[in-house]
């Protein structure tokens, strides 16, 4: 038995000038954005990560450039607990009607059976290039096999795969949102510094009205203090 995820990506495309135009419109037969294949130790950062795709506002600017929804829903995840001890025909209906895979992959994911059939699921479908492995721990064509992350199936994939790496990114941009911008941009065919720079200034936007807000609430409380305290004058009688 399996379960149910919900997420979709399109394969990424890089150009210098950005003159590639993408298209978010879903294959008919398809109905997930994409399905995040993760193992019983990463299913919390699985949810995480599901959490933060959908709930991700793609900038307006590119909406309309790249003809994309306002959010990548639905994903598909779903609870390892609930999952068989096979690849069945309701899970293998999920990965059928998702465009992309990520796969979070990590030493625990390199191990499971079930991250590995879905990758070959993937990959038998002749959808390698459709395939984002989301790097949690370890290091993939590790000499230490111990510090393998890739399943079996990645790891002998017909393809080289681009993954991309939680701890590197958050260390290099000081925050784990680089990694799922990093996906987002990689499902839409963007440019990872484009979609980050409209994040940075988003954010920075938003810094700066709490900022205003919190100055206005502090002259507003300080204002109300001053006129209600008891004011005292002292008069001096001259002779």
């Amino acid at each position: 038995m399996l379960i149910n995820k919900e997420i979709c990506f399109e394969e990424v495309i890089f150009d210098e000038e950005m003159t590639i135009k993408y298209s978010l419109a879903m294959e008919q037969d398809k109905h997930y954005f994409a399905f995040i294949s993760h193992s019983s130790n990463d299913e919390k950062i699985a949810f995480w990560l599901r959490n933060q795709l959908v709930n991700y506002n793609i900038p307006v600017s590119v909406q309309k450039e790249f003809n994309a929804p306002k959010r990548l829903r639905p994903v598909f995840v779903y609870q390892t607990d609930l999952a068989g001890n096979v690849l069945g025909d309701a899970l293998g209906k999920e990965l059928h009607d998702s465009q992309y895979l990520i796969a979070i992959c990590s030493p625990s994911g390199a191990k499971s059976d079930y991250v590995n059939n879905e990758v070959q699921h993937f990959i038998d479908a002749g959808k390698v290039d459709k395939i984002i492995p989301f790097i949690v721990d370890g290091k993939p064509h590790a000499d230490n096999p111990d510090e393998e992350c890739f399943p079996r199936a990645l790891q002998k994939a017909p393809m080289e795969l681009r993954g991309i790496n939680l701890k590197e990114l958050t260390k290099q941009l000081g925050s784990k949102r680089g990694a799922v911008v990093n996906v987002i941009a990689t499902m839409l065919g963007v440019r990872f510094d484009a979609l980050w720079d409209i994040y940075k200034r988003k954010q920075r936007r938003k810094r700066i009205l709490f900022s205003c807000l919190a100055m206005l609430m502090t002259c507003l409380v300080l204002f109300v203090w001053d006129y209600k305290r008891p004011t005292y004058k002292y008069f001096v009688d001259y002779v």
